[in-house]
């Protein structure tokens, strides 16, 4: 697929790629119980490592950063019995987004990475 995307773009064009991180400190902590997994969605799920030697395999060069998506209403949702969809978690997580984003930041991972890839 993403040679197939290298293929669509024009000179000095660029994409974005964001993915869960597999190894985040709260990937880490909820193993089979993290929000992030999305099985059967998410068919592969990466590493820095795995992106970028995904990137450089399909013909292109990337950077790869580290970026944050608010999940602890999940979590708690989810630890508790609880639908992830349900509303009442949302405000858990807005409270406990601050924990979430000092546990990855302790780790020196985000919960997501993007990587911005062209062509080589």
């Amino acid at each position: 697929m993403l040679h197939s995307w290298f293929g669509l773009l024009s000179a000095g064009g660029a994409l974005y790629i964001e993915v869960p991180n597999l190894a985040s400190r709260t990937a880490r902590l909820l193993g089979p119980r993290w929000p992030l997994w999305y099985v059967p969605k998410h068919l592969t799920h990466f590493t820095a490592e795995t992106l970028q030697r995904a990137v450089v395999e399909a013909g292109g060069s990337c950077r790869i950063g580290r970026c944050e998506m608010p999940m602890m209403g999940n979590v708690v949702a989810l630890k508790s019995g609880h639908s992830r969809f349900d509303a009442r978690f949302r405000l858990v997580g807005m409270a406990l987004h601050p924990v979430q984003l000092v546990l990855e930041a302790s780790a020196g991972q985000g919960t997501c990475l993007f990587a911005i890839a062209t062509r080589a």
